[in-house]
C-alpha cells in the first residue's frame, strides 16, 4: 500500500511539468494519509514548510509567466486574459481524452 502512495506522490509532483497543480495533490494525498495513518504524525512546521514550499512554487511558476511575457511584449492584459485562459482551458478540457484534454 505504501509503494502505492509513494508512486502517486511521484505522479502528482511529476504534473508540475505539465503545469497542472501537482503541489497542491501531494499535500492534500499527505493530509489524507495523515488522517487515516495514526503512525504518521508529522508537527505543525512540517506542515507550514509544505504550504510555504507549494506557495513558494506557485508564486515563482506566476512571476516567470509574468515576466516572460513582458519580455517579449505581452500586455498587462493580454498577461491576464493568459491566465484567465490558461485555467478556463484546463477546466473545459479535463473531461477530454482521459482528462489529458487539461494538458
Amino acid at each position: 500500500m505504501i509503494y502505492l502512495f509513494l508512486f502517486l506522490l511521484i505522479v502528482f509532483w511529476a504534473l508540475n511539468f505539465f503545469s497542472l497543480p501537482g503541489n497542491w495533490l501531494v499535500l492534500i494525498s499527505l493530509g489524507i494519509f495523515d488522517y487515516f495513518n495514526a503512525s504518521f504524525s508529522p508537527s505543525l512546521m512540517w506542515w507550514l514548510g509544505l504550504v510555504f514550499l507549494a506557495l513558494s512554487g506557485e508564486i515563482l511558476e506566476w512571476l516567470g509567466q509574468y515576466w516572460g511575457g513582458k519580455k517579449y511584449g505581452l500586455s498587462g492584459k493580454g498577461n491576464v486574459g493568459a491566465i484567465i485562459g490558461a485555467i478556463g482551458g484546463a477546466i473545459l478540457g479535463a473531461p477530454f481524452f482521459l482528462g489529458l484534454g487539461a494538458l
